[in-house]
């Protein structure tokens, strides 16, 4: 038995969803009972339908769902009647090679809130508007199509996902992460760790080569840069890199203390400025390129190539590190191994054999980009007439 939950000036509104992923279902058939009368849903899941008394009975339908039938007796209050609908199996594959044509992840009643490629697949953490207490994991192919998903338990609210050196991915809450495994039962969350330690043991791990796990450590306010590794096997330390940029901290202070004996009205302004964007420091980034060592030194203006850990067989000087747009980011294909930064929202492929930044495409505003086989996918949001946001996932070739 169905109590309605909404009748205004004789009209019941339902919305329909899908019982595996509380998404909303377009052009399901809803008719009153052994007539040819009623309506269908929109393409965020909504119809309304004139009543003219109680009881009544509707029956739903649609291609690829299994058929539902209501009787309604009472209305209860001014709210929206939500009616769950469960996928029919046997069109599951079909609709899917279907739904592998569409460049976005875009739902109204979704939002994303982080992404993360995860063995050539894409783990998307996502947040159900309709239910605010509800999220989810969603495991896609790389064109966004939906796999499988999770849903994660009321009481954990997720911030982010976390990808560690190891390949391996986290969900992030306030204080604890929560390791993924996929297999072939699907998506779980076995294990656990409380936050602090958890970025006690990944922060500065970079990459693993072989026997060797990479690391980097940042001191004296991010102007100083450490990499070494360690040999797993040896369970030895080695040093590979170390650099300070003295000249920029040193700049930085002097015009932090000048701005300190000569207060005025934006004094705290200045030395935010000084600080975070006149001398914030340049990030030095170590990355792999199949077995080389490709370093972004940008204190110095150049990139070294190292064949092992003693030798750098080619120095590349570089510019783009000084536009007042660059975003002081290096981003990585790991198909093509290509190397791309961004000056304000245009991103640009590195030349490895001459240093020059090539322009490559406008990106647009983006909250996170992630690049892989010669495709970016763009975290973007997109603003609503009604007020109301979303995020989602765009996919754009290179």
């Amino acid at each position: 038995m169905i109590f309605a939950q909404s009748l205004m000036r004789n009209k019941l509104e339902m919305r329909v969803i899908n019982i595996d992923d509380f998404l909303p279902i377009s052009h399901v058939n809803v008719r009153f009972t052994n007539t040819q009368y009623g309506t269908s849903t929109d393409s965020m899941g909504f119809c309304a339908l004139s009543i003219q008394k109680l009881p009544i009975k509707l029956t739903l339908s649609h291609v690829a769902f299994e058929p539902k039938s209501l009787d309604i007796e009472e209305i209860l209050s001014n709210d929206t009647l939500v009616v769950i609908m469960k996928p029919k199996t046997t069109l599951l594959t079909e609709i899917n090679v279907q739904a592998t044509k569409l460049p976005q992840r875009y739902y109204e009643d979704v939002s994303i809130i982080d992404f993360e490629l995860y063995d050539n697949n894409m783990l998307i953490l996502e947040k159900i508007k309709s239910y605010p207490d509800i999220y989810r994991i969603t495991l896609t192919d790389l064109n966004l199509e939906q796999k499988s998903f999770y849903s994660l338990p009321l009481t954990l609210k997720p911030e982010k996902l976390y990808k560690d050196c190891l390949q391996q991915c986290h969900v992030i809450s306030k204080d604890t992460s929560f390791q993924i495994v996929i297999d072939s039962s699907g998506i779980d969350l076995p294990f656990s760790m409380e936050l602090n330690k958890f970025y006690k043991n990944t922060n500065g791990c970079l990459f693993q080569i072989e026997n060797d796990v990479y690391f980097r450590e940042k001191f004296n306010e991010g102007f100083q840069y450490n990499f070494y590794y360690v040999n797993t096997i040896e369970k030895s330390i080695h040093e590979f890199k170390s650099d300070f940029d003295q000249k920029r901290l040193n700049k930085m202070n002097e015009s932090i203390r000048w701005t300190r004996k000569n207060p005025g009205g934006t004094a705290n302004v200045s030395m935010y400025f000084d600080k975070y964007y006149l001398f914030s420091p340049l990030p030095q980034v170590l990355m792999k390129k199949c077995d080389t060592l490709v370093y972004f030194n940008h204190q110095d203006g150049i990139i070294e190539i190292y064949s092992d850990i003693e030798n750098c067989v080619r120095t590349i000087k570089i510019e783009y590190q000084k536009s007042k747009k660059w975003k002081a980011e290096i981003l990585k294909d790991e198909v093509s191994e290509f190397f791309y930064t961004l000056l304000g929202t245009d991103l640009f492929k590195i030349d490895l054999m001459s240093g020059s930044a090539v322009f490559k495409k406008d990106l647009g505003i983006t909250y996170k980009i992630v690049i892989y086989d010669h495709h970016a996918y763009l975290l973007k949001t997109n603003n609503l007439a009604s007020g109301k946001s979303f995020r989602y996932i765009e996919k754009v070739r290179l």
